[in-house]
């Protein structure tokens, strides 16, 4: 889902090229796009929530987390 920047001047976004999300801006002005990350080869993945509050952009990143379990398998 799309977002306003909020001077109101820039629509964020996200876009999937290659298997491989990353958010991008797009310029009202004068229709100039802009990838704003680089998330190839990163471990984990990118959630669906972001927000901005002018300077920044948050947005949430997934790991997963597992534990290694150990038994004694009978004799």
């Amino acid at each position: 889902m799309p977002r306003w920047s909020t001077d109101g001047e820039k629509i964020y976004f996200q876009r999937e090229d290659k298997g491989i999300i990353n958010f991008w801006e797009v310029s009202l002005k004068d229709g100039h796009e802009r990838q704003l990350t680089d998330l190839q080869g990163r471990y984990g993945s990118l959630g669906w929530f972001y927000a901005t509050d002018g300077p920044q952009l948050y947005f949430t990143w997934y790991e997963d987390l597992g534990d290694i379990w150990v038994m004694e398998v009978g004799k």
